[in-house]
């Protein structure tokens, strides 16, 4: 599991490199550019709840997330944003009653 929470945290830098790149262009509409910001910000929150040992621990209730639902959506923040999530996806990303 070690050796995954490095690459997630590589690819969270990598992603967020990226994103900061493309919201410096001229070409992206402001309110793109506003979503951008808004992921970059997801990014840098779940970077520094790996830094500080709370990545993949609910904000609202405390419990442990689910590792495999992070290794899909590493800036989830909440048990509860799984149910969110899942209404914006044709496919449910999991079958359990979690955050409920």
């Amino acid at each position: 599991m070690e050796n995954q929470l490095h690459e997630i945290y590589a690819e969270l830098r990598k992603m967020k490199a990226e994103l900061e790149e493309k919201c410096s262009g001229k070409e992206v509409n402001d309110l793109i550019k506003e979503f951008i910001q808004e992921e970059i910000h997801d990014i840098e929150h779940a970077l520094k709840k790996m830094e500080t040992g709370d990545f993949g621990i609910c904000e609202i209730s405390g419990e442990i997330i689910p590792f495999h639902y992070l290794t899909l959506i590493p800036t989830l923040k909440s048990a509860k944003d799984l149910k969110s999530i899942e209404r914006y996806y044709k496919k449910p990303i999991y079958s359990s009653s979690i955050g409920e």
